[in-house]
């Protein structure tokens, strides 16, 4: 605007040309005033909006996700109880009873009658996928009555289980000096974890390697001796 200016009035006196770089600068701070002002709104604006939209949406994608993650089938997973520690299912079971809970533990033993197949187990936290933790971490026991077949020969001492039933009530048993306490569920679903493989380690990973390539062929190509 001000190279304007001068191209347009070339004759225009000293004090009109002193007048408007003042007039233009005054009005560049305005505008500049306006700018910033204007974009610290939208940047207020645009941070409620996107807080909100974190909000709603992740609260939804998480609820999604657990879902979407569980070994059980989504309508168990949104008919079941959630946040409830197993301590108050033992100690508040009739608030419960009858209710669809989900839980898990280590296998114990299983027992065959003639209607139902009875499953005692090590009660541990469920992590991600409804997967138990550490037995470290149990706080007593799972009695589980499932209406169907549990061959002894497969769910055997310390296999990981996740089920999901009602909840039928909690006590307590004495086994030398300790008391367990108990929960007991008619399972609905029972979900069989696979035996952890233990990890297998290179023994000679830290030494160096040999100096012909894998398959240990020889220079020129030639296979290394033992492979043949």
């Amino acid at each position: 605007m001000i190279l304007w200016f001068f191209i347009k009035v070339p004759c225009a006196g000293k004090s009109r040309l002193k007048d408007w770089p003042l007039i233009e600068i005054h009005h560049t701070r305005i505008r500049f005033t306006m700018l910033v002002g204007c974009r610290q709104t939208h940047e207020k604006v645009g941070q409620t909006t996107m807080k909100t939209w974190l909000t709603t949406w992740g609260g939804f994608l998480v609820s999604v996700l657990t879902v979407a993650c569980s070994v059980m089938p989504a309508a168990v997973k949104n008919e079941a109880v959630s946040d409830v520690a197993f301590n108050d299912l033992v100690q508040d079971a009739s608030r419960y009873t009858g209710q669809t809970v989900i839980l898990g533990g280590y296998v114990v033993e299983v027992r065959n009658e003639q209607d139902l197949s009875r499953l005692i187990a090590v009660q541990a936290p469920l992590g991600i996928g409804d997967e138990p933790k550490s037995k470290d971490m149990s706080q007593g026991r799972l009695i589980v009555e499932y209406k169907g077949f549990l061959d002894p020969e497969v769910y055997t001492k310390d296999r990981k289980i996740t089920v999901a039933g009602k909840l039928l009530g909690s006590s307590a048993t004495e086994k030398g000096q300790a008391n367990f306490p108990f929960v007991r569920m008619a399972a609905t679903q029972v979900h069989l974890w696979d035996k952890e493989r233990p990890l297998e380690r290179d023994p000679y990973w830290h030494y160096w390697r040999y100096p012909y390539p894998y398959p240990y062929l020889y220079p020129w190509g030639w296979p290394h001796p033992y492979v043949w």
